[in-house]
């Protein structure tokens, strides 16, 4: 196992799955509604679960509501008080799946404006996409496990919820 690995779990009460391979993060939610406070403890609730120093690289998956702009920039000013970034600037790779062909190009136009190094990757491309975040294919493969794992983790406690 690298170092820094966690295993997936379940953070935001249930909502989210998270696991962290070496300098990876896997994450995956089932948010309808964002909110600024959500947002934030999503931040909080992960960087405590990753560890110190918080991996550099990261694969998300929103299984329902994406952030919505006030949402992102909670988020973005939590990680801006809590994380130095300075040595990552133009090293950090993110992986969005993202399903809709639209929203892919979206990413890819405002990667393209910004410089942000978020990438849309197909939910059939997940192979693509945690190989892009790993960086090398060794472990590329314990990324894409820890995200199948996390989306069972994820969808078995969505399922218990409603059948509550």
């Amino acid at each position: 196992m690298p170092p820094n690995h966690v295993p997936p779990g379940l953070l935001l009460d249930g909502s989210v799955a998270f696991a962290r391979i070496g300098d990876a993060s896997v994450i995956v939610t089932a948010i309808p509604r964002w909110t600024p406070s959500l947002a934030e403890r999503l931040i909080e609730e992960t960087l405590a679960a990753a560890g110190s120093p918080p991996a550099q690289h990261l694969l998300i998956r929103h299984l329902a509501g994406n952030l919505d702009a006030s949402s992102r920039r909670r988020a973005q000013e939590v990680m801006d008080r809590r994380v130095s970034s300075d040595s990552w600037i133009g090293e950090r790779r993110l992986a969005a799946i993202v399903g809709s062909a639209f929203e892919r190009g979206a990413v890819t136009a405002w990667r393209w404006l910004t410089g942000d190094p978020v990438h849309a990757f197909a939910p059939e491309r997940i192979d693509e996409a945690a190989c892009f975040v790993a960086g090398d294919a060794a472990a590329a493969g314990l990324v894409a496990a820890a995200h199948a794992d996390s989306m069972r983790l994820l969808t078995d406690a969505v399922a218990a919820a409603k059948a509550r």
